[in-house]
């Protein structure tokens, strides 16, 4: 498993970060990168990261039902002081590194290496220059859904079958002391009061569940006055259209890119988050696929769900939702023992 150094346990946890990308199902690893942040050849598939202050842990996962679709999974160090959270990554969206790494990550869905494009402009002005650099810091930004740890087990290995339930929720403003920041979590405690009391999965241990999910919430994201008025070639975007593109890294209506920065509340038409339940199943050493695929095919539950959800968006308390099955690995790198995670239950995942 990829890290750099230990975390003081005395730190808040740092930011997750999911970056998408296109990869054919024949190919296990995206290409390695030219050289790596420390030349080591046992560091192909880390690249530009290996070196990058701040980088903890790296995965990379595939979905099991699209298997083109592939994810890179950092997690960030923590920091003592809050407002220092985002102070690494920021740095690497800066670098040069941040370009090395995208451009070899081609775009999900298209599978388009924006980054080679965009570097093949060629402006003739300060001005427009200028222009470029800031097109390149949008586009760096926008490629990472950043999440921070908010509830449950917090990991250090998430290999293994995983389900990501990520939810759409707009921001509430409550009334209270200036300062206090407690609407920011009110969609996420209300959507996991939900969460906790929805029955949905068959014959699981509720302990064991609950031990092995964690909830993450990205930041708050402008959005217009009136939904799903984002244009899109002159159609208009709905909640569940957004919520993808979110996941994707390639929605800029909501101007992702700065979605670190945003208020909870906006001037125009409010903001929402992200708000992900990432669930591992496991067992002490190994991946328990087996009783997540029987929960995917368990139709009586799926219909329940179905249902509940719908009363929810109703309600108000989410927008949008979606659910996608990932198979995660560690990224190799000098520490990689291909035969102990053979033997932790990758071969189980692809079944």
């Amino acid at each position: 498993m990829a890290r750099t150094k230990t975390t003081n346990r005395l730190n808040k946890p740092g930011p997750i970060t999911w970056t998408r990308f296109h990869q054919p199902p024949e190919r296990e690893w995206p290409p390695a990168w030219p050289f790596s942040g420390t030349g080591s050849a046992d560091d192909l598939h880390l690249g530009p990261l290996a070196g990058v202050t701040g980088v903890e842990h790296a995965w990379i996962g595939r979905m099991v039902d699209s298997p083109e679709e592939a994810v890179y999974i950092v997690q960030w160090e923590g920091k003592r002081e809050q407002k220092e959270r985002y102070v690494d990554l920021e740095g690497f969206w800066g670098s040069h590194a941040c370009a090395e790494f995208l451009d070899n990550l081609p775009e999900p869905k298209s599978g388009v290496h924006t980054i080679l494009s965009m570097l093949s402009e060629r402006l003739p002005s300060l001005e427009d220059s200028r222009k470029v650099t800031e097109k390149y810091h949008a586009y760096f930004r926008r490629r990472f859904l950043v999440l921070e740890h908010k509830a449950g087990h917090r990991y250090n290995d998430m290999r293994g079958r995983v389900t990501l339930t990520a939810f759409l929720a707009p921001t509430r403003e409550k009334a209270g002391v200036e300062g206090d920041d407690s609407s920011k979590s009110e969609p996420y405690e209300s959507i996991m009061e939900f969460f906790k009391d929805t029955v949905m999965l068959p014959e699981y241990d509720q302990g064991m569940w609950w031990h092995h999910t964690t909830w993450w919430q990205g930041p708050a994201v402008s959005v217009p006055v009136k939904a799903g008025d984002v244009e899109n070639e002159g159609k208009k975007l709905g909640a569940l259209q957004r919520l993808e593109r979110y996941l994707l890294g390639t929605f800029d209506g909501g101007d992702n890119a700065e979605a670190s920065k945003v208020d909870d509340q906006t001037k125009d038409g409010g903001s929402e988050v992200v708000i992900c339940e990432f669930h591992l199943w496991k067992t002490a050493r190994s991946s328990n696929s087996r009783l997540e695929e029987k929960a995917s095919k368990d139709v009586e539950a799926r219909e329940y769900w179905d249902e509940v959800v719908k009363e929810k968006e109703n309600e108000g308390l989410m927008k949008a939702w979606k659910k996608e099955r990932w198979d995660i690995r560690s990224v190799p790198d000098s520490n990689y023992d291909p035969i102990e995670e053979q033997e932790y239950g990758h071969s189980e995942c692809e079944e």
